[in-house]
């Protein structure tokens, strides 16, 4: 279950091959005896219609906004849709936050044998780059226009950029927040 980092999925450059169209993946060379397993949902990507549908739909039935509580149930269902299979399972990132819920808020799930995970961010994660001050921790934008000498009009600018930046890159990050209620919970 990767986070943001896409060399986590494994994947060697330079060697593919007519029959192996993908390349060498670090996970099967460490794992040659297993099946590899990669959880797709859209962190990083455009959110398809069909997956803002379900987000609603999910969000109309439990009354919950959290992308991440949602990603966490779709993965609860996938694992108990393949009962029949054990899985180990590896994290990275925002990935472990939805596993770790997934098996928590689910502990009818059996089929889990173990799980590693890599950088969790389990209290949260704060960015310390004072241009985001503003937009994530709701400093006052003199702030940001004294540190960088900017007047009101091109912090005005700057912070709808950076607002709309944040929000198309990655629709979790205020759940990430160390006080966010996902954490919390």
């Amino acid at each position: 279950m990767p986070g943001i980092d896409n060399n986590f999925l494994g994947f060697i450059p330079n060697t593919q091959t007519i029959n192996n169209i993908y390349g060498e993946n670090v996970w099967s060379l460490y794992f040659p005896n297993r099946t590899i397993w990669y959880y797709k949902y859209p962190l990083l990507e455009t959110k398809p219609k069909s997956y803002m549908d379900a987000f609603f739909g999910y969000y109309i039935r439990t009354g919950s906004n959290s992308y991440l509580e949602f990603e966490a149930e779709r993965f609860a269902s996938e694992l108990k849709a393949k009962q029949n299979k054990k899985f180990d399972i590896i994290t990275q990132g925002i990935g472990s936050l939805i596993v770790r819920y997934a098996l928590e808020k689910h502990p009818e799930i059996k089929n889990v044998r173990t799980i590693s995970m890599f950088s969790p961010p389990n209290k949260g994660i704060n960015t310390v780059n004072p241009i985001y001050y503003n937009v994530i921790y709701k400093k006052s934008p003199e702030i940001i226009e004294l540190t960088y000498g900017l007047n009101k009009e091109e912090y005005n600018s700057l912070f709808l950029n950076i607002s709309s930046k944040i929000e198309l890159i990655s629709s979790y990050y205020k759940e990430l927040l160390p006080d966010s209620k996902f954490i919390k919970k």
